[in-house]
């Protein structure tokens, strides 16, 4: 089953380094680690330490940055996907769990699982620029190819 979760985060944020290296970064729940790794050789380029229980990844279209989202810690890590660096953690979240990042890799949105809401932020300033109320426990996301909706799914197993 573990490896079964590894393949599937490498599938979900591919982005590419300079040279044209195909890198995928995997969230390490259990190190507190976002990694950069070759999916095909294994070839490790980074092991960041990001706050506590990273969980899901999402890397932006033009591939500069990647997200990590940390529920236990709230917290939303940047990373510059280029140069394998931490660039903001923002903090203060109540248990914020999937991310995506809109076509035009400007904005990415965060499901804030305990405060039933969506935040959407800009990844020009490093800031939240609105909170948007969807009810009961928002967990998944996916954002439409033309960026014009963000689709939410709730979280159904807590009862």
């Amino acid at each position: 089953m573990l490896r079964l979760a590894l393949i599937l985060a490498l599938l979900v944020a591919p982005t590419a380094s300079a040279g044209g290296t195909l890198v995928a970064f995997v969230s390490a729940e259990g190190e507190d680690r976002l990694v950069a790794v070759q999916p095909i050789t294994g070839q490790v380029f980074a092991r960041l330490r990001v706050p506590d229980g990273p969980h899901n990844v999402a890397a932006s279209p033009n591939r500069r940055w990647v997200l990590v989202t940390s529920p236990p810690a709230g917290t939303v890590t940047i990373v510059d996907a280029r140069r394998y660096r931490k660039v903001a953690t923002l903090r203060g979240f109540r248990w914020p769990h999937d991310v995506e990042i809109s076509p035009d890799s400007r904005y990415a949105y965060v499901t804030e699982e305990r405060a039933d809401r969506v935040l959407v932020v800009s990844l020009t300033t490093r800031r939240v620029v609105r909170r948007v109320s969807v009810g009961p426990r928002p967990h998944d996301l996916a954002v439409s190819p033309d960026g014009t909706r963000v689709w939410v799914t709730p979280r159904t197993d807590l009862v």
